[in-house]
């Protein structure tokens, strides 16, 4: 639930807060002859997943292939793919999450689908830690051997040597064993955080960042070093503690740049009781973000967003990530701050181009859940240009914030994957990486919501109107509709491949059905390769495009 906006805590004023249920459970079975033809107990482990990544052992690989070749045999399955576990062990265990997350990605492997172990223990906790973080979840199966006493169900893996843990949604244990029996743990986390807006937080004689460090706290900041001016802040801030600043750009996050977050944070032995503080924009947000969802010391963070799809976007969510082979955020899981504290005279230190990219986030949330808001932006939005931390500016951040706010709190963990805070993204992800981060993200995502609002008039879901006032805001803004990377046949296989894995096998393409509605195109059968040749010829005539 996201609690009343506006309410006033000192030098802040909470936007909203978001109280998240996180439930886990690992459940153990010993099974008689799991692997006999016509054994159906893995398959009902498995859950209805079609497409399944394999480590196994070579001494234990024959009994297990030749059982999922009678399951795909006989249509149960799909397909699997087996990894070489002798490329796996001479990796280090980020390493190897990296390379099983390379090869389950290549195999198209969705959210629906499942990895399955049988090795030892080591290379099983690397597959179940990869399982955990693809795609933000993804089941796991492990297959163990031994007397059944010995598996008790847990759940969390820890790597103690890499300085990480992380926790499961859901895992299945099948012990091939005798005689049947099983044992199961469930478990309830519950995590809540706030949303404030909180002026000049490095320079305020009142410091509403104080309220979030406790006395005696060890501090780890991490800022983007992007800004000197605001490096110089939080090292002047935080002159007592660590201070690392990061060259934060989309090629630098990576599971490497979060492994030496970790390397960092076990040095100063940071525990429960410190905390860990970001400073900087999404991808700085989501580094950090991993860095505390991974580390072993379960050391609380506070977001501090400095750019404008941070403030609105990237710093509103539970969702951290990073990218793995130019495959965006395709490991991360949901590690909600203590608090996101957003503060608009960060916005004095941005060019045009990044203000930009955060109204195309603006304009997004407006589309599909507030109608007035897309308003006040269409009547003031070079306010975000010319007083960035003025009253209408910050006006337009809170609306978009608690606009946003509304959409995740009834779904914070994303079990259900349809979003309407999706819009725009599904092409604009992809159309990002393919164009090697020439264009940004609130770029791309402009170009996408065009296309997904395009398909939306073709299919009768969207009123011409309404696509219209979409269209001339992107355009009066300078966002870009179009890249000559809009190739309908690549579009089309994204939909069908990339877009689809990501959402359970169906595209749940997000449109809108009206100012500040939103609905979804859930199948393919709905669409066609026509259609997007048709938005791609109606966009390449709208330009201005952006390189490439």
């Amino acid at each position: 639930m996201v609690a009343s906006t506006g309410h006033n805590t000192g030098s802040s004023i909470e936007v909203g807060r978001i109280e998240a249920r996180l439930d886990c459970e690992v459940e153990v079975e010993v099974v008689p002859g799991l692997f006999d033809p016509g054994s159906t107990a893995l398959l009902r482990h498995l859950r209805g997943a079609q497409r399944l990544l394999v480590v196994a052992d070579a001494d234990r690989a024959g009994p297990l292939r030749a059982y999922l070749d009678r399951q795909v045999w006989r249509g149960r399955l799909d397909r699997y793919i087996e990894v070489d576990i002798a490329t796996l062990d001479r990796l280090s265990p980020l390493a190897a999450v990296e390379r099983i997350a390379e090869e389950a990605a290549a195999a198209g492997l969705g959210r629906r689908d499942a990895f399955l172990s049988y090795c030892g223990p080591v290379m099983s906790d690397y597959v179940a830690i990869t399982a955990a973080l693809f795609r933000r979840h993804t089941r796991a199966v492990r297959l163990v051997t031994g007397p059944s006493g010995t598996v008790s169900p847990c759940p969390r893996t820890a790597l103690p040597d890499a300085g990480l843990t992380v926790r499961h949604r859901e895992v299945r244990v099948v012990v091939p064993g005798t005689a049947p029996g099983g044992t199961s743990q469930r478990g309830v986390i519950e995590q809540s955080y706030r949303v404030e807006l909180a002026p000049s937080i490095f320079t305020d004689p009142a410091d509403p960042l104080r309220a979030w460090l406790p006395e005696g706290a060890r501090v780890l900041a991490v800022v983007d070093a992007f800004s000197p001016e605001v490096v110089a802040d939080v090292r002047r801030y935080f002159h007592r503690h660590s201070v690392v600043p990061v060259v934060s750009s989309a090629h630098a996050k990576t599971l490497s740049q979060v492994g030496e977050l970790l390397t960092t944070a076990r040095r100063l032995g940071l525990g429960p009781d410190d905390r860990i503080v970001a400073v900087g924009g999404g991808t700085l947000l989501d580094l950090v973000g991993t860095m505390a969802l991974l580390y072993q010391g379960e050391t609380p963070y506070v977001r501090v967003p400095t750019t404008l799809v941070g403030l609105i976007d990237a710093g509103v969510g539970l969702k951290v990530g990073v990218d793995v082979n130019q495959r965006r955020n395709l490991l991360g899981g949901y590690q909600p701050p203590l608090a996101c504290l957003c503060d608009t005279t960060f916005l004095r230190t941005l060019p045009p181009a990044e203000i930009r990219c955060g109204i195309a986030e603006a304009i997004k949330i407006a589309m599909v859940a507030d109608g007035p808001l897309l308003d006040l932006l269409e009547e003031r939005h070079d306010d975000l240009f010319q007083r960035p931390d003025g009253p209408v500016a910050e006006e337009i951040v809170r609306r978009s914030i608690a606009a946003m706010m509304r959409q995740l709190a009834g779904n914070p963990y994303e079990k259900e994957l349809r979003r309407l805070p999706d819009f725009g993204h599904e092409f604009g992800h992809l159309l990002e990486t393919a164009s090697g981060y020439a264009l940004r993200h609130g770029e791309a995502v402009s170009i996408g919501m065009a296309l997904a609002g395009h398909l939306g008039v073709q299919t009768g879901r969207l009123p011409a109107a309404a696509y219209e006032q979409m269209m001339g805001m992107l355009l009066r803004v300078g966002l870009p509709v179009y890249s000559p990377l809009c190739r309908p046949e690549q579009l089309w296989r994204w939909l069908g491949g990339a877009i689809s894995a990501h959402k359970g096998g169906l595209p749940h393409l997000v449109v809108p059905t009206g100012i500040g509605q939103g609905g979804f195109i859930d199948s393919m059968t709905e669409l066609n390769p026509d259609l997007l040749r048709r938005a791609c010829a109606d966009l390449a005539r709208r330009r201005p495009a952006v390189a490439p």
